[in-house]
């Protein structure tokens, strides 16, 4: 399979396995209905052009153990898809911790510059070295 193809591939199989893993968890929680129909009505048939993956990072050699220890439907999608996203540091520029700053990072599978094209929405993957504090945070948009 080609870079893209296998990058299509693992992305839609990504969007699919989250879907039906929230779709499990909304009888306890109907408000996940207005994610899974913004998963389901996310156009997979482009591929957002980008840069190569960001690969040469110490904080991503944590992803593939990681994803090695995962079980379930969406662990396994993510096994295939999440060392062909285009990963990038959460942060840049000063004012953060650099013990954070350098070990946590994002993946965008549909999003702004995610695998497939989307202003309104951003789904992905998220990755934080271990022994790092997340501080408590807000921002606009809802986060699960």
């Amino acid at each position: 399979m080609t870079g893209d193809a296998a990058l299509w591939a693992g992305a839609r199989a990504f969007l699919a396995a989250l879907a039906d893993s929230l779709r499990a968890k909304q009888g306890s929680d109907p408000r996940l209905a207005a994610y899974i129909t913004a998963i389901e009505a996310q156009g997979t048939d482009h591929i957002q052009s980008g840069p190569e993956p960001f690969r040469d990072h110490p904080a991503l050699d944590h992803l593939e153990p990681l994803l090695v220890g995962a079980t379930g439907p969406l662990a396994e999608a993510a096994r295939v898809a999440a060392p062909l996203l285009n990963w990038k540091p959460v942060f840049s520029g000063g004012g953060i911790d650099p013990a954070l700053a350098e070990g946590l990072f994002a993946a965008q599978i549909v999003g702004t510059y995610g695998t497939f094209p989307s202003h309104r929405t951003a789904i992905g993957m998220f990755l934080l070295a271990p022994g790092l504090d997340y501080p408590l945070h807000s921002h606009e948009a809802e986060e699960i």
